[in-house]
């Protein structure tokens, strides 16, 4: 037997180890779903044709999930029409053309959803947070989640309200890396 034999055989060894240790290893998992009541989890229920052309979502009572979530969308492209969207419990109940004038006479700015690595109740939780470091109890939110450009970070606009329903504060949560944009009637946390 050569040397090249022997460089063949070693070779051939190795790369049947590297096989059967390959066939060890776990498989990769992809991340969990969102949850259907968290805005995520509503826009995946969305069809094809909408998902690239979001450009509003937004909801009230937010506990953090509220009972519906409200989609501003286009279908397939803008000239196709703007569509307002309810979802609730990870089910389209209602879909129509929608007459939002302010979001008519705009140029569309697209949300990059793929982009949001802060869900609602992500978002939830840093206002919850937030409110407690200012001595307010959080008991509920409004949201809206918006994109003001295609190059803009998509932003959570929070309105926080407290027992009673009595509305303390507003803030702006960046909808990437959870950082507070900016508050009004909560002063900044040290």
């Amino acid at each position: 037997m050569t040397v090249g034999d022997h460089l063949v055989s070693i070779a051939t060894i190795v790369l049947l180890s590297h096989a059967a240790l390959a066939q060890f290893e776990p498989p990769e998992q992809a991340p969990p779903a969102p949850d259907v009541n968290s805005a995520l989890g509503a826009l995946n229920t969305l069809p094809p044709e909408y998902q690239n052309f979001v450009v509003k979502v937004s909801a009230d009572n937010g506990t953090p999930d509220p009972s519906q979530w409200y989609i501003l969308a286009y279908r397939g492209n803008p000239q196709e029409g703007l569509f307002s969207i309810i979802v609730a419990n990870g089910e389209i109940v209602q879909e129509k053309p929608s007459f939002n004038v302010g979001e008519l006479f705009k140029v569309p700015n697209p949300i990059a959803i793929e982009r949001i690595t802060i869900d609602s109740r992500s978002a939830f939780d840093i206002a919850a947070q937030f409110a407690a470091a200012n001595e307010h109890t959080l008991e509920s939110v409004s949201y809206v989640l918006q994109q003001t450009g295609p190059d803009a970070t998509p932003v959570w606009k929070i309105w926080c309200y407290g027992r009673g329903g009595n509305y303390f504060g507003y803030m702006e949560i960046s909808a990437t890396n959870g950082a507070v944009i900016s508050t009004d009637g909560l002063p900044r946390a040290p």
